[in-house]
């Protein structure tokens, strides 16, 4: 179920561009005014409204730190901090990382927080209408330094899974149909021993199964972990990913070149680590060029197409009162350090980073989170994207769509995306995807030939000729399944079950001959809020599984037309 709203535009080649300032810095919000010592940052739309909020976690090893700060996007550019919030009134001090994920499959955005200071980890349910319930009894409180956390499903069983990244022993819960959590004790994710840092999962040999990086620290070698598609890790011992040392703070997945395989890049104390996909299960360390050769102490990396020219961009977040980094992707490997940009041009000792959108422009912004150095408190940076490119395509999923791969397709031009699910440092990119598509300009076309988005799950939607300069919303694939291929007597629709539901129900009917069949729910006054079915289907009895998330409490109606049927049901969605 998907709902696309249109704007027009236009087809490949490569053009030039010019390379004026793109970034504008915003100076007037109380998300910049914070003056205090922060560790990681994540955007998520928390409410549904459409607009990006951002959580902050605040960590200081001088023991000056406050409670998460969650701010409210209200439009226009302008933030609220959101004081009376569950999240900033129910918490803990020293919080390092965050990320965004529905756990519970419900379409709301719930919440993880890793600490530090051996506390117990935080995990916030989202009740709706901008509320959160602290939950104590769903993961367990084991107590110790968590420097990243990351979602993911690993077994592809559909319901996400948590990564807690651990100085010692990293702890894995795995997420159960009742929005428990199990705690995983066996397998070289949980068994290893090491400064864990960062971790970041990522499909590196396109099995649509997701393995998992980890960076450590004390230089010591990095740790890879090849997903066995059955629950089980194995752990890769050669390479340049696991035998480069470093002292690893930060790392991101993302395909810079385009050729379809995620590439990887680690920050470090000393030069950073940027690895290309070899395609065959290896990666080859590039070594040259300011991206691989600057030796700064540097902590958040994201991947992003800041410029919309088609092809991914790095942005490095340095500490110890240095400049940023931005990198500008040309194409064969190479990058361009950026100077001219307020971006890399303020001294900060910056930690955690995060694209995203928040003006919904199509054009990527930047939060930056500042620590303060050696006790002083520092205000964090947000960026404004105002010089990038018009040409773009944007892609929002319900519920977030933590590790859902897209596959964006324009006459020779490939390109793909993963949702995170934490990554940088101790943060998390938007949720949402972005193409950059500003080589389209001088040779434009209406349409991208196809969107091929592999959710999580295992399932499958593909769209083609889709309109470019637009946002698409995917709800997902409704399951229907044929429970019964005899015959049926007559035609029937059945009474939902659960009824009241929230946010899952099942609808059963019976088909008695081969024809078109339609089933589609209504408000109470009539509007028609979704399709569920519309197609062909032979005689048979059919279950469809109903989730919804973006309708509020209230009746329902559910029609079932076929060619000699027609029939009216009530149900009651109670949130």
């Amino acid at each position: 179920m998907k709902k696309i709203f249109l704007f027009s535009l236009g087809l490949i080649l490569f053009t030039s561009l010019s390379f004026s300032q793109v970034f504008q810095k915003i100076t007037g919000q109380p998300l910049v005014n914070d003056n205090g010592y922060g560790s990681g940052c994540a955007w998520g739309d928390y409410n549904n409204d459409g607009k990006l909020d951002i959580i902050v976690t605040s960590y200081n090893d001088f023991g000056s730190s406050t409670y998460p700060l969650l701010y409210k996007n209200l439009g226009n550019g302008n933030f609220q901090i959101a004081s009376d919030n569950t999240i900033m009134t129910n918490s803990l001090y020293q919080t390092l990382a965050c990320a965004w994920g529905d756990y519970n499959y419900d379409g709301r955005m719930d919440l993880y927080i890793a600490t530090g200071m051996n506390q117990p980890d935080l995990l916030y349910k989202n009740l709706g209408g901008g509320n959160f319930q602290r939950i104590t009894n769903c993961v367990p409180l084991v107590s110790g330094h968590s420097g990243g956390v990351c979602w993911t499903d690993y077994n592809k069983d559909g319901y996400l899974d948590i990564l807690s990244v651990q100085h010692g022993y990293n702890l894995l819960y795995k997420g159960l149909p009742n929005g428990d959590f199990a705690q995983v004790t066996t397998g070289p994710i949980v068994t290893d021993y090491g400064i864990h840092r960062r971790a970041a999962w990522g499909d590196y040999n396109n099995d649509k199964y997701p393995d998992l990086f980890v960076a450590n620290g004390d230089f010591q070698d990095d740790n890879l972990y090849l997903n066995n598609k059955n629950g089980t890790f194995t752990k890769i011992t050669s390479g340049p990913v696991v035998t480069s040392g470093g002292y690893g703070s930060g790392c991101s997945w993302g395909d810079y070149n385009n050729d379809g395989w995620l590439d990887l890049f680690v920050t470090n104390s000393g030069p950073n680590f940027l690895f290309k996909n070899n395609r065959n299960g290896t990666f080859t360390r590039i070594n040259t060029g300011a991206i691989a050769t600057d030796a700064d102490n540097s902590f958040g990396c994201n991947w992003g197409d800041y410029d919309n020219d088609g092809d991914l961009d790095m942005f490095v977040a340095n500490n110890e009162q240095q400049v940023n980094r931005l990198y500008r992707n040309e194409g064969n490997d190479n990058f361009t350090k950026i100077t001219n940009e307020p971006v890399v041009n303020e001294v900060s000792s910056s930690v955690g980073s995060s694209w995203g959108d928040y003006n919904n422009d199509g054009k990527l912004d930047l939060f930056v989170v500042n620590q303060g150095y050696n006790a002083p408190p520092q205000n964090d940076f947000l960026y404004r994207n105002t010089g990038a490119g018009p040409w773009y395509l944007m892609i929002k999923f319900w519920g977030g769509g933590i590790g859902t791969r897209v596959k964006l397709r324009i006459g020779n031009y490939i390109a793909i995306r993963e949702v995170s699910g934490g990554n940088s440092c101790s943060s998390q990119d938007m949720p949402w995807v972005h193409f950059g598509l500003g080589f389209l300009a001088d040779n434009p076309v209406n349409t991208a030939d196809s969107v091929i988005v592999d959710w999580m799950d295992g399932t499958t939607e593909i769209l083609v000729n889709v309109p470019l300069n637009q946002e698409i919303d995917f709800y997902g694939i409704v399951p229907v399944q044929q429970v019964s291929s005899e015959v049926p007597v007559k035609y029937s629709l059945e009474q939902n079950y659960p009824n009241p539901f929230n946010p899952v129900t099942n609808i059963k009917y019976s088909v008695v001959n081969t024809g078109n069949v339609k089933l589609t729910v209504f408000d109470i006054n009539g509007k028609e809020v979704d399709v569920l079915v519309n197609g062909v289907q032979s005689p048979g009895t059919y279950s469809v599984q109903y989730k919804t998330s973006k309708l509020p409490s209230g009746v329902y109606l559910y029609r079932l037309v076929t060619d000699g049927f027609t029939d009216t049901k009530k149900m009651i969605l109670v949130k």
